[in-house]
């Protein structure tokens, strides 16, 4: 769980979400307590919480009924390596929206920059239809 955190660091997300991520996908067991996550990773309520959140949002993670009706439970969806894709997608497509801007932008203040604009604009293009590829393998009913 501390190296999913430090890999979700590396991508300028918060450490504390990338670690419950790890901890829900890896302890073995189909669901856990909010109180369960805030001791195995040593966190505040509120950390899990707002990590518990953003998964959520991002749609790795959602609420699950538990064994106790007062605690909130939460689970991994079934298939997270697709959320991953799509989730990486969405960064993608904003390095397609940002180089297409830098190219109209560029396009008669220089050459070099408009160079440079087209060159990431044909970079995430490619790996927009890299993600496309491999999201449509793994949820042909996308």
């Amino acid at each position: 769980m501390d190296q999913i955190g430090s890999l979700w660091a590396q991508h300028g997300r918060p450490r504390q979400v990338g670690r419950v991520l790890g901890y829900l996908l890896f302890c073995g067991r189909s669901a856990v307590s909010s109180d369960e996550l805030k001791e195995a990773l040593r966190a505040s309520a509120g950390g899990v919480s707002a990590a518990v959140r953003n998964l959520m949002s991002i749609g790795y993670v959602h609420a699950v009924a538990g064994p106790e009706r007062r605690k909130n439970y939460h689970a991994v969806v079934d298939d997270p390596w697709t959320v991953q894709l799509r989730d990486a997608r969405t960064h993608v497509l904003a390095w397609v929206a940002t180089a297409e801007t830098a190219r109209d932008q560029l396009a008669d203040v220089s050459a070099d920059g408009a160079r440079r604009a087209e060159q990431l604009l044909a970079h995430a293009r490619l790996m927009d239809v890299l993600y496309l590829v491999s999201i449509d393998r793994r949820d042909p009913e996308r």
